[in-house]
């Protein structure tokens, strides 16, 4: 994989985890 690839496929799913991460907290606040 091309670095000009790389780094945004890396931040998107680190961008991804952290949506699922934050959501699941915020889910979890709720219950």
């Amino acid at each position: 994989v091309s670095k000009e690839y790389y780094a945004p496929a890396l931040g998107g799913i680190m961008l991804s985890i952290g949506v699922q991460l934050s959501i699941s907290d915020f889910a979890l606040a709720f219950q």
